[in-house]
């Protein structure tokens, strides 16, 4: 058994067992902005890959950890956790301070996992899903009054959130993680940044290569007038669906509710969990080259 680092030589090994595990999953879709973005590392048997993590820097500088797949053959003894300490001790992580990730709550087994692994749980999150009807396309050059800001202007409009003090501090983007909302986060995050004087601030993304124009947003505030604000916005941005980041708590869906939204299948309730690190990890290393464990096959 051997983990490393992943290399572009590696894509089709990687797409290969993701699509063996599930044809469905998520990460086939999005593999260009995966490789892009950070690193892979790999759980090997031989040249058989046997499980997957993904790395990459979260605009605050933790380290945002997704995409966690073991084959059923190799679950239940410790290699997720060894995946990520490997994956923390790289390169391109070793100078964060923090380590996240995101589980859904039905998955006890992953939850169990992160607990060994030492992280905690930091927050719960709700997601809200809204799609543009067909019929009700915005014209070129509508209004929602949401324009970019720049970071120092959405710090001032965004302190005191109520909302964000619900999630403990974190603001969530998807893909690019779960990270406190400070200078650096929000310098990072400076395209996605937008301020309505009636609506207040949002994070907000756009992801055309998915094959829909879907924006994912992370509001705020939580009433009326920003639940239809924010069906504005999408249609002035010409976007098909958005996926809105809320606390998991009902008082905070509910003016989405009442908009037209629907609580995400999956993501009615995600969990973000935490744990800090050291700079210039290299538990990982060390690990990679310890015996494995035995091999429990399926029955």
């Amino acid at each position: 058994m051997q983990i490393r680092e992943a290399t572009r030589a590696d894509r089709a090994r990687i797409l290969a067992f993701l699509k063996a595990e599930d044809p469905e999953d998520y990460v086939i879709s999005w593999i260009g902005r995966f490789l892009a973005a950070g690193r892979f590392v790999l759980l090997l048997d031989g040249r058989k890959v046997a499980g997957i993590v993904h790395g990459r820097l979260a605009p605050d500088g933790s380290a945002w950890l997704s995409a966690a797949r073991v084959r059923p053959d190799y679950r239940g003894q410790g290699w997720v956790n060894r995946l990520n300490d490997f994956a923390l001790s790289t390169p391109g992580l070793r100078s964060a301070r923090a380590a996240r990730m995101l589980i859904t709550h039905e998955n006890t087994s992953s939850r169990r996992a992160a607990a060994k692994g030492g992280f905690t749980q930091a927050t719960a999150l709700s997601f809200m899903e809204w799609e543009q009807p067909v019929s009700r396309k915005a014209p070129a050059g509508a209004r929602s009054g949401f324009a970019r800001v720049s970071p120092r202007d959405f710090l001032e409009s965004a302190r005191g959130s109520t909302l964000l003090a619900r999630q403990n501090g974190f603001a969530y983007m998807s893909f690019n993680g779960a990270f406190t909302l400070d200078e650096r986060s929000a310098r990072a995050a400076r395209p996605w940044l937008w301020l309505s004087p009636a609506s207040g601030p949002v994070m907000a993304c756009m992801f055309p290569d998915t094959g829909e124009r879907w924006m994912a947003i992370q509001a705020f505030r939580s009433n009326s007038t920003v639940a239809s604000g924010l069906i504005d916005f999408a249609r002035a941005r010409r976007a098909e669906s958005i996926t809105v980041i809320l606390p998991a708590a009902e008082s905070a869906r509910r003016p989405f509710a009442r908009a037209g939204y629907t609580a995400s299948e999956w993501a009615k309730r995600v969990l973000i969990y935490d744990k800090k690190v050291r700079p210039n990890y290299t538990r990982g290393l060390t690990a990679s080259r310890g015996a494995a464990a035995r091999r429990t096959r399926r029955r």
